[in-house]
């Protein structure tokens, strides 16, 4: 005989007249959660059970909003994307030093940079033209 999961593949729960669906995938990572009026649903990387996209629909499948993402080597977030409903897809960046501390972030149009010491203080921060 093969070995039995003690993981929930998928169910509904009911509560106050208010049902969730859960589901997961076959390494028991959340795949999907929602409700009456929303539903979230996760994909994963193959290899490293990293979130690619994360996609948010309404009852009737219309599309509400999404996020893409990609990871370096290390599996930090170096990219996303996100929309909401038929708005203008935007597009974020994220760069790291040797010790994985944020350094830079691009928000859209806003950028940001961070500053550390050898042991891990931020000793300064610009954002959005804003040194601090």
């Amino acid at each position: 005989m093969g070995e039995q999961s003690n993981f929930i593949i998928a169910c509904d729960l009911q509560s106050r007249n208010f049902k969730k669906n859960v589901a997961f995938t076959g390494t028991n990572l959340l795949a999907s959660v929602g409700n009456y009026f929303v539903t979230k649903t996760i994909t994963y990387e193959s290899s490293r059970d990293l979130p690619v996209k994360i996609a948010y629909n309404d009852s009737v499948s219309h599309l509400l909003a999404k996020r893409n993402y990609s990871y370096d080597s290390l599996g930090r977030v170096v990219s996303r994307t996100q929309i909401r409903g038929t708005g203008t897809p935007r597009a974020d960046s994220f760069g790291y030093n040797s010790r994985s501390e944020l350094i830079s972030a691009t928000l859209g149009n806003d950028s940001f940079a961070y500053n550390y010491d050898n042991i891990g203080n931020r000793q300064t921060a610009t954002e959005v033209g804003t040194v601090f």
